[in-house]
């Protein structure tokens, strides 16, 4: 399989993924605290922060790359 071509957009999704879900977790238990529906709220939270998170980081990712290319010498 020719996944090359994808490999930023894996990437990103990725990591918006597992940022998103991780964060997410965090400030509704930090704010609400793990009661009466923790989960919807959790994933409603999700619901928006991962609507945010992917199309940010699929712009913000080629700049990051510039930019630490450009730190390291490459």
């Amino acid at each position: 399989m020719k996944l090359k071509k994808y490999e930023t957009i894996i990437f990103t999704l990725i990591m918006s993924l597992s940022l998103g879900l991780f964060i997410s977790l965090i400030v509704v238990t930090i704010l609400t605290g793990v009661e009466n529906e923790f989960l919807l709220r959790w994933a409603k939270s999700f619901g928006m922060a991962f609507s945010i998170a992917f199309p940010t980081s699929l712009v913000l990712v080629s700049i990051a790359k510039k930019l630490t290319d450009k730190i390291v010498g490459n």
